[in-house]
């Protein structure tokens, strides 16, 4: 067995963002972000306005973003919907989790490197529950889920249970499955939100407890060439409590339950999927079928056992 240390996710602060020194991805690109279907799913407050300006697009819908600091008067600061600098209370769930990571912890682990026409690198780096499958695949995936006929890949996600108004509780985990279907990851992911009915990119309407299909796909980061930071495209996933106060949080971010699930859930999540894929590659092509999380699964029905170790009043609206 093999120990593999994790390496650490983080989020933005204010200085990256909009300070004299910001990084040089936000000199090519606007501060806003998209999200994923599996924020929304998550919690995720979404807005009316589009990343790439085509109000058709659901895959382009903004939402805000946690940064680490402080507003000045007790809130956590936030990326708005168009993206303006603002604040909310400390103890919210619905703000979009976008991720960061030095590009040097990582590179032996990267699967692809682009570079777009802004002149920015597009890293893929570990894998996450992204977007809803459509219609058809949510049927199918539905039948099979229900007569047992999909393989199960250990577990998948980990998020908060919570509601999104359980402000005085802390986290109570819910952990879901990846399985395998037609030689790709799937997600089954339970609907926790602050809205009645969440709109997502395949044009379906969900309502609370309803479970979504969703594809696990290799997380795309933006890198300047001049710089080492990288930064998740996409607002990853939502609905963990920032801080445990509505408010008097002091800026200290690694002391926020937000950086105590980065740790010991979503660094692991991210990168298990990478690590295992990779590893997954310096076996026979032939004998290989699938990895996922701390299995390597063969197609003779051999698995190969992975360790992973992880070291580890009223309310403001926007």
């Amino acid at each position: 067995m093999s120990n593999i240390i994790v390496p650490k996710l983080s989020i933005l602060s204010e200085e990256q963002v909009y300070g004299e020194n910001k990084l040089k991805i936000f000199d090519l690109i606007r501060t806003e972000a998209s999200l994923t279907d599996t924020a929304i799913i998550r919690g995720a407050m979404v807005s009316g306005c589009h990343l790439d300006g085509n109000d058709d697009n659901l895959k382009s819908r903004t939402g805000y973003y946690y940064l680490k600091d402080t507003d000045g008067y007790g809130d956590v600061s936030i990326v708005d919907n168009k993206g303006g600098y603002g604040g909310i209370y400390c103890d919210s769930r619905n703000g979009g989790i976008r991720l960061t990571i030095p590009y040097s912890l990582v590179k032996h682990l990267v699967l692809n490197i682009t570079e777009g026409l802004d002149g920015l690198l597009r890293v893929e780096y570990g894998g996450y529950s992204e977007n809803a499958l459509d219609i058809f695949e949510q049927a199918t995936l539905n039948d099979f889920y229900d007569n047992k006929k999909l393989d199960e890949l250990s577990q998948g996600c980990v998020f908060d249970s919570r509601k999104h108004d359980e402000y005085n509780d802390g986290f109570l985990l819910e952990s879901q499955t990846y399985y395998e279907h037609n030689k790709e990851i799937k997600a089954r992911i339970r609907v926790n939100s602050s809205y009645s009915k969440v709109l997502l990119s395949n044009n379906m309407e969900y309502g609370n407890k309803d479970y979504v299909w969703t594809r696990v796909k290799p997380v795309i980061w933006l890198k300047h060439p001049d710089e080492d930071l990288m930064v998740s495209e996409k607002l990853i996933s939502s609905g963990v409590r920032f801080y445990n106060q509505s408010s008097g949080y002091d800026g200290n971010f690694d002391k926020t339950e937000l950086k105590w699930y980065l740790d010991n859930f979503l660094s692991r999540e991210i990168f298990m999927i990478n690590e295992l894929m990779l590893n997954a590659d310096k076996n026979d092509e032939d004998d290989y079928k699938e990895t996922i999380n701390n299995f390597i699964f063969y197609k003779d029905g051999m698995q190969k056992k992975v360790r992973i170790i992880v070291k580890t009043k009223n309310r403001k609206t926007l």
